[in-house]
């Protein structure tokens, strides 16, 4: 099984939350436990989590589970910019002026 992104978390939860009422009786498919069990094993709130899978407006919905799983897959080069030296620079200056915020 592929892990996802919380990007493509998100959106599966977006998809899920935003989508029609099912039909009521239907079977859960498997790739719809999965998923749950997924997103629990990558931090999401189990409370939470469970929550917006027995949602009776959700609707498993594999069309578009399969588009967001053949979206363009990220490449290291997308984020070669974020190495440069100045944007390390502006970032550890970043990270030290505003320490204590970040500590909490």
């Amino acid at each position: 099984m592929v892990l996802l992104s919380r990007t493509g978390i998100c959106l599966i939860l977006a998809v899920l939350c935003l989508s029609p009422v099912s039909g009521q009786g239907a079977a859960t498919p498997t790739a719809y436990v999965d998923l749950k069990y997924q997103l629990i094993r990558e931090g999401l709130d189990k409370d939470y989590v469970l929550q917006v899978f027995a949602d009776e407006r959700n609707e498993f919905r594999p069309d578009i589970v399969k588009k967001i799983a053949t979206l363009r897959k990220e490449r290291p080069g997308d984020y070669e910019h974020f190495l440069k030296p100045a944007i390390v620079a502006q970032g550890r200056q970043y990270r030290n002026e505003h320490y204590n915020q970040l500590a909490k």
